[in-house]
């Protein structure tokens, strides 16, 4: 009988031809101990993870890029060091271990700022999302996932930095250079992964990034004068960026589907099912103020689809009925939900009765959540002002108006 020649094709003993380690790759691929495809002047997997390419030894390791005229040129962000007080006040257990559970091997361009970042957002950020199922499905499938996928790495370090600029007494308006940073690259890597065919691995971690961007956009906000946030401040494209994007969320729902059996989302079902089902309309009209009725002009004959301020006026009242207690971020963010286009539209025209809504409702967000309570505050003034000014005339709207005791006084400009 012949003897087994190791070597044949398609034996499994084959022996593995000599392997040659290329010295013409980019420092990163290096870094990271994964092939580079050394294609000049930016391999893909520099552009997948968002850096700039360094077969140029004057070009640092991980260095974000930013895009200007046409060429890839190096940004050098501002130095950490005047914000690290401010945005990493607390002092991690040890440096010597590993404070997170995470995989062996993680990405190297997690820095020890990153890992405090992330400590944090465990320890501290976590348990304010406020539903224990998302914070159930953190611990067991996300915080894992995180570590593979860097679109989701980058969404969870924009909340903690969004957490630590608010907890850190950052002016109202301002954000960070770690969230901004973040936040930015969250956003390129998730465009450029959409403009691709959807691969399965990505579905969950695409929907969990797409999910945090509502939240992310809520927290921040441009300034902190009611004259310079909408709707005072003078109409921009990016005006109501925040329910845009929780329109836009609708669009990856469709395209990752989280619901599907095999997806980590399957187990929040319910909770997915509560946020998107319709607010039930009210027992009867005895149950909305009169003045409120009056105002959005509703009555015994009034349907979601003869009245655009129907269906958002039916779940504030229901809002506004709960104890503080049981108030929490995805009951509030429901209402969003009872927004329908023609509402939508009334809101982006600026109409008065929409906007009287819109207050009512920031006046009801008030210690809901840490990422709701600067935008509620500053755009329920400025919604306010702007009514006081352009709609004087409207008494019976100027009487619901949610004004804060000593607050009329001092934000309505005198004669």
């Amino acid at each position: 009988m012949a003897a087994e020649n190791p070597i044949a094709e398609g034996n499994p003993r084959r022996k593995k031809r000599p392997y040659r380690k290329s010295t013409s790759g980019c420092r990163n691929c290096k870094l990271r101990r994964v092939k580079c495809d050394e294609i000049k002047p930016r391999c893909q997997r520099c552009k997948t993870y968002g850096v700039l390419c360094n077969y140029d030894s004057s070009v640092p390791d991980l260095e974000m890029p930013v895009e200007g005229q046409g060429v890839w040129q190096a940004h050098r962000p501002e130095p950490l060091a005047a914000h690290k007080t401010a945005l990493l006040p607390t002092p991690l257990p040890s440096t010597d271990t590993v404070c997170i559970d995470m995989p062996t091997l993680y990405p190297p361009e997690l820095d020890r700022v990153s890992m405090d970042l992330l400590y944090r957002f465990k320890h501290r950020t976590l348990p304010t999302l406020g539903n224990p199922a998302i914070v159930s499905l953190y611990e067991k499938e996300l915080f894992r996932l995180a570590f593979y996928n860097p679109i989701l790495m980058h969404a969870t370090l924009t909340k903690a930095a969004a957490h630590e600029r608010y907890l850190s007494g950052f002016p109202v308006g301002r954000r960070s250079l770690l969230e901004v940073y973040h936040w930015s690259q969250c956003v390129a890597l998730f465009n450029q992964k959409l403009s691709q065919p959807i691969q399965d691995q990505d579905r969950d971690p695409l929907w969990a990034a797409a999910a945090s961007f509502g939240l992310i956009s809520f927290s921040s906000i441009d300034s902190s004068k009611p004259e310079e946030v909408w709707p005072l401040k003078s109409p921009e494209p990016s005006d109501l960026q925040w329910l845009q994007l929780c329109e836009g969320k609708l669009v990856v729902w469709d395209l990752v589907k989280p619901l599907r059996p095999d997806s980590i989302f399957c187990s929040m079902s319910m909770e997915y099912g509560q946020l998107f089902s319709p607010t039930p309309p009210l027992a009867g009209m005895d149950e909305i103020p009169p003045q409120l009725a009056h105002v959005c002009n509703i009555d015994e004959s009034s349907t979601r689809e003869n009245n655009p301020y129907f269906g958002a006026v039916h779940a504030l009242i229901q809002l506004q009925r709960l104890p503080q207690d049981q108030l929490s971020a995805m009951k509030c963010l429901s209402f969003t939900r009872q927004m329908h286009q023609p509402f939508k539209n009334l809101l982006k025209e600026k109409d008065p009765v929409a906007l009287l809504i819109m207050a009512l409702w920031y006046g009801r967000l008030r210690s809901v959540a840490w990422w709701i309570e600067q935008r509620a505050a500053i755009e329920r003034q400025s919604i306010c002002l702007y009514l006081e000014r352009q709609h004087q005339e409207a008494g019976d709207i100027m009487d619901i108006l949610p004004w804060e005791k000593g607050e009329k006084a001092e934000f309505v400009p005198t004669e």
